[in-house]
């Protein structure tokens, strides 16, 4: 994999004035960004499986948290992610005319 980011214009203040630091805070989140998007990619494939799965248990308790549909569904503790209910054509159009409702 090569990064080149010869033709990326950093605006005038890119680079950092501070002492030991090399870009301000703005181009260094936006490099950050795109290494951990390289790491997701090309990492360790267990890691990033883990990761996806964390990430999922992560949205289903937002999803129970903050909608009653959702909570119905999954009930309050957290399922197994293998045992997941098989979502319906008429639970989504359930789903969707509850959000059109709010």
């Amino acid at each position: 994999m090569k990064f080149d980011f010869s033709k990326y214009r950093i605006y005038d203040r890119g680079y950092a004035e501070r002492p030991m630091a090399f870009l301000d805070l703005v181009p260094a989140k936006l490099l950050a960004g795109i290494f951990e998007l390289a790491l997701i990619e090309t990492g360790n494939r267990a890691a990033r499986d883990q990761w996806q799965k964390t990430q999922l248990r992560n949205l289903l308790a937002h999803a129970t948290q903050r909608s009653g549909f959702w909570r119905s569904r999954l009930g309050a503790n957290r399922p197994d992610l293998e045992a997941l209910p098989i979502l319906t054509r008429m639970e989504l159009r359930h789903q969707s005319r509850e959000l059109v409702l709010l």
